[in-house]
C-alpha cells in the first residue's frame, strides 16, 4: 500500500495543483475583472476599445496570479526563475482571456442567429475561463520543463567522491 502511494504521489500533486489553479485563477480573473471594470466607470471613460483592453489584460494578468499561487515551487527560486514563471504565467493568462473573449463573441453571433434564443454567458465570462485555462496550461508546461531540466542536471553530475573514497550525495538534492 505504501508503494502505491509513493508511485501515485507526483500524480496526485499535479493534478491538485491542476485543480487548484484554475479555481484560484478564475477567481482572480473575475476579482480583477471586478476591479477593472470599477476603474472604468468611476474614471468616466465612455470607450469601447478601453473596456476591451482594460477587461483583457485584467482577466489576463488576474488569471497568470492566480495560477502562480498554485505553481509555486518555494524552495531555490532564483530571481530569473521567479522572472520567467510570472511571465509564462502572465502571457498565458493574456492569451487565453483573448481567445476565450473571441470564442465567446463568435459562439454568441451563431447564437443571435436563430430567433428566440437567450445568451446565458458573455464573451467576459469566456475571457475569465479562458484565461484561468490557459494561464495554468502554460504554468504546467512550465513546470514539467524546469523538472525535466533540473532531473538531467542531476545526472550529468557525479556525486562527489570523499577522501574515504564514500560517495556523498547531498540530501537536498
Amino acid at each position: 500500500m505504501r508503494d502505491m502511494v509513493y508511485k501515485f504521489q507526483p500524480a496526485l500533486i499535479i493534478a491538485a495543483r491542476i485543480i487548484s489553479g484554475f479555481f484560484l485563477a478564475g477567481a482572480a480573473s473575475m476579482v480583477s475583472i471586478t476591479v477593472a471594470w470599477g476603474l472604468f466607470i468611476f474614471a468616466s471613460s465612455q470607450s469601447a476599445q478601453a473596456w476591451f483592453i482594460l477587461q483583457l489584460c485584467a482577466a489576463g494578468m488576474g488569471a497568470g496570479s492566480g495560477s502562480i499561487l498554485a505553481w509555486f515551487n518555494i524552495d531555490r527560486n532564483t530571481k530569473l526563475l521567479v522572472t520567467m514563471m510570472v511571465t509564462v504565467a502572465i502571457l498565458g493568462g493574456l492569451a487565453g482571456a483573448w481567445a476565450g473573449y473571441e470564442y465567446g463573441a463568435y459562439r454568441n453571433a451563431l447564437c443571435c442567429d436563430k430567433g428566440g434564443t437567450i445568451i446565458l454567458l458573455r464573451p467576459v465570462t469566456y475571457s475569465a475561463v479562458g484565461s484561468a485555462l490557459l494561464a495554468n496550461l502554460a504554468m504546467l508546461i512550465f513546470a514539467l520543463v524546469r523538472n525535466r531540466m533540473k532531473a538531467s542536471l542531476r545526472s550529468s553530475h557525479p556525486p562527489a567522491t570523499l577522501v574515504s573514497g564514500t560517495e556523498y550525495r547531498s540530501v537536498n538534492r
